[in-house]
């Protein structure tokens, strides 16, 4: 019913007298009233608030955004807004699906029509002014996208048209025996309503609240961020007909990990030596590092006395900013290779939890290999009920502390855990924690809250296309400032990314000289890095020869190409009789994870050993090797191969010789790094041995001032341009455009040996079973048994189309089954991608 100037107040209606409903019944229960989806879905809401103590961290950003605005009932009416998310599923044909009508009907974009409604009628009326409306707009947007992307807020909302929606609107209120005022009706059923309202330009009007980058960007994240997550977890409840907690660093917690860290000497399977650190921390203040290189000890005993002191140094430095009024939460840590990071990392994120009420603590590393050599070293500190890893080869166990009726509730309460983060310490990768800023769909958008008054530890930071880098350093800086996050950025090779944005603070955890000191100290010279411009990939055999004649055991050769390192594992496959002594190993991509890992094993045995390699062995990789040979490449990626030579400092003599390769400027362009090996190459050769700490830090100063140089072009894609995205709410853009990983491949399941069919087999049986979504877990977590015979290829470019074009119809459950395996492949080869390529685009076999 529409009424002239009627009473209108949706906030204070009493929906036990509504008779609607939210959800359909599930087994065996009746049908969930609308109330008591509300009901759960604040609940949830105040949970998540209540326990990472985010209010006061809205309050905030409401402030920032608009010091005007009265935060108290700001809150409140965003609380409500939470409440009534679903207000569209009152309508009768929403009524009439949950009944099991079979139609079309949608709910969000009548939920945020008739919420314009509400809060527009309060501006009307004088309860709030018109720029608490547009702010409310703003805020609705997440609403009207709560079941699908994020996409570009003031595009969108210039395409909406009231009018379509009247009909609807109009039900609803029947529905909540509401009147509606007719000439608010007929304001915004005008064609132009969501271009000019009250004749001021929406974009311009929506343009005043992100002008202070990125806090509106940041706020809106946080609350659709809780609002789905509460929705989620409310849905979650009565489907299951149970409860969900969300757990966080409690008391107990921090206290289990500090003890475990601080107290606990004698594990199963290492002695914790910070104990002792503790137990000398007087002694380590006093001692200097040349003091520590004179002493009468081993170097193995010097160096975990070196060791000891960073982690005294480094935690002081950080306890000092704590207890100041210094106001940035990004601290850093440049440690040499051997140096103990993970280990001080670890330290200095106890101290945080200490001084600060801490809720999560983020482990982020680039790639899966360092999270699995990490996670049994953490998970001793904390307790293996206290942590997690979030990767695609991790299968979580299933907790037994609870009951549960069915195996059924186990195996969802671990979807939940694994989609909400359910752990107090968690482990990830770059990409995945970075898709909580960047993403713009649901399962990437759940649980941006939990950075809140959270600890996180990044893992070479710089390890992703450094295109990215003023984007990601932008973010980590407003994320610090906004959400009381405390990061600590951690590697041994840093780049001064805080000169990449305006307003950064970042604080060093190790003073310049103090530094400069540890990298220049003898302790940590581990290898020399030797250009060598009179060898070519050619000369490769002959020079191998003379490095076994010099009795080096570990012998690592890296190339840029794939096919490079083939054809040369190849050749000495071929010449076996010069290296009878030796054995020969090749690890690149399209070496299938199982075989992998035994090359890594074997790599680690007393045996003498040539291993070929490409840029996939350079981080992460536990190798130690006592002479390198590498083709050019970025300095950073030569230094990353150095880090697997003499990685314990515990041999003498050892080195890496770089080499000249035509084809470095092919396999690494389009970045900044790209540009600046190409410009550096010619010097680099000039030398006769190049220091690494003083050509690390060259090469990176260079790499900045060519992105900043890249920033101002005003006539390219560029970081300037991904900032005005964030800033102006576009998310779809932001996803569309930054990526830390640009990679386009195609999964290839290799069955080369019996155990292999047998998992293709039962993966393909799973598919025939019941769609439900129990099914769907077990096969999510099926999936990390393929991974052992998987090659994630590139998606290259043939005569024919691509070679996901030409697959396409071949491709099943989302990997491609190589029948005639044995045509291009090998166990010790891998995949001969070439001869994959011709076979494909020939059209034999089983291509079609």
């Amino acid at each position: 019913m529409i009424m002239k100037n009627s009473m209108f107040n949706l906030f204070e209606v009493d929906l036990n007298l509504v008779a609607a409903f939210a959800h359909s019944s599930r087994s065996g229960s009746s049908k969930e009233k609308f109330i008591e989806h509300c009901e759960r879905t604040i609940k949830y809401y105040q949970k998540f608030v209540s326990t990472f103590e985010i209010e006061s961290i809205i309050k905030q950003l409401i402030s920032c955004i608009e010091r005007e605005f009265d935060l108290d009932s700001t809150y409140q009416r965003l609380k409500k807004i939470v409440y009534f998310h679903d207000v569209g599923k009152l309508t009768k044909k929403f009524q009439l699906k949950l009944d099991g009508e079979n139609n079309n009907e949608t709910h969000s974009d009548k939920s945020f029509y008739f919420l314009t409604y509400t809060f527009f009628k309060s501006h009307f009326n004088g309860e709030i002014t018109e720029k608490e409306f547009f702010f409310y707009l703003i805020v609705l947007y997440s609403v009207l996208k709560h079941h699908g992307k994020l996409k570009d807020l003031k595009h969108e909302i210039l395409d909406l048209h009231f009018d379509e929606k009247r009909e609807k609107i109009c039900e609803i209120a029947e529905f909540l025996k509401l009147d509606l005022d007719e000439e608010i009706i007929d304001r915004m059923k005008q064609d132009n309503f969501f271009r000019h309202i009250n004749d001021n330009d929406v974009i311009e009007m929506i343009d005043n609240f992100s002008n202070d980058y990125p806090v509106m960007f940041v706020f809106l994240k946080l609350f659709h961020s809780l609002l789905i997550s509460s929705d989620y977890y409310a849905t979650a409840e009565f489907t299951e007909q149970r409860e969900f907690d969300q757990r966080s660093i409690t008391s107990e917690v921090k206290s289990k990990i500090w003890d475990n860290f601080h107290l606990k000497y004698d594990y199963d399977d290492f002695i914790n030596f910070n104990v002792d650190i503790n137990n000398s921390q007087s002694e380590l203040e006093k001692i200097g590092i040349h003091e520590i290189e004179n002493l009468n000890k081993s170097k193995e005993e010097k160096l975990n006395m070196f060791r000891s002191k960073l982690n005294i140094v480094a935690e002081n430095n950080l306890k000092t900013y704590l207890n100041s009024e210094n106001k940035s939460n990004v601290y850093l840590l440049n440690i040499p290779t051997g140096g103990g990071k993970t280990n001080v990392s670890m330290r200095l994120a106890l101290r945080i939890m200490k001084e600060r009420n801490i809720k999560k603590l983020f482990y982020v590393f680039p790639f899966i290999n360092i999270i699995e050599q990490s996670y049994d070293t953490i998970m001793h500190f904390t307790g293996e009920e206290n942590i997690t890893r979030l990767d695609s080869r991790y299968i979580s166990p299933l907790e037994t502390d609870e009951i549960y009726d069915t195996m059924e509730q186990l195996e969802y309460q671990k979807h939940i855990d694994n989609l909400f983060f359910n752990k107090p310490v968690l482990m990830l990768s770059h990409v995945k924690f970075f898709d909580m800023m960047l993403r713009n769909d649901k399962n990437s958008n759940y649980n941006f809250f939990q950075l809140a008054n959270s600890v996180v530890v990044i893992d070479e930071i710089q390890a992703y296309n450094d295109k990215v880098w003023t984007e990601v350093t932008s973010l980590i800086n407003s994320i610090s400032k906004f959400l009381n996050t405390h990061f600590i950025i951690m590697s041994a090779t840093m780049p001064n990314l805080e000169s990449l944005i305006y307003n950064a603070d970042f604080k060093s955890l190790l003073n310049p000289t103090f530094r400069d000191e540890v990298f220049n100290s003898s302790l940590f010279k581990r290898i020399d890095i030797l250009p060598q411009k009179d060898i070519s990939k050619e000369k490769i055999p002959e020079y191998l020869q003379r490095l076994t004649a010099q009795r080096y055991r570990k012998i690592l050769v890296v190339l840029n190409k794939i096919i490079d390192s083939y054809l040369l594992f190849e050749n000495l496959q071929n010449s076996k009789n010069n290296f009878r002594e030796y054995k020969l190993f090749l690890l690149n991509s399209t070496i299938p994870e199982k075989r992998r890992k035994t090359i890594l094993k074997q790599s680690k045995e007393d045996m003498k050993i040539i291993l070929i390699a490409t840029q996939s062995v350079e981080a992460g990789v536990d190798i130690d090797f006592d002479i390198g040979l590498r083709s050019y490449a970025p300095f950073d990626s030569i230094v990353q191969v150095a880090g697997r030579i003499n990685r314990n400092a515990r041999k003498e003599e050892c080195k890496l010789i770089v080499f000249p390769d035509e084809s470095s400027t092919q396999v690494y362009r389009g970045d900044s790094k790209s540009k600046i090996m190409k410009c550096y190459e010619k010097d680099f050769f000039s030398e006769k041995t190049s220091n690494e700490n003083n050509a690390i830090r060259d090469f990176y100063n260079l790499t900045i001032s060519e992105i900043q140089r890249f920033r101002n072009n005003l006539f390219i894609q560029n970081p300037e341009s991904n900032l005005q995205f964030i800033q102006n709410l576009n998310f779809k853009a932001i996803n569309d455009s930054i990526k830390l990983i640009d990679a386009d491949t195609i999964s290839l399941f290799i069955p080369y040996e019996k155990e292999a069919l047998e998992i293709w087999d039962e993966y393909c049986r799973l598919f025939e079973n019941d769609n439900n979504f129990v099914q769907y877990l077990h096969i999510k977590d099926f999936r990390t048994k393929l991974i052992l015979y998987n090659i994630n290829l590139f998606n290259y470019h043939t005569s024919k189309g691509t070679l996901r074009t030409i697959l396409n119809y071949e491709i099943k459950y989302g990997f491609y089954f190589c029948k005639d395996w044995n045509e291009y492949f090998s166990i010790e080869s891998g995949l001969n991608v070439e001869k994959f390529k011709e076979i494909v685009t020939s059209g034999r076999g089983e291509f079609i």
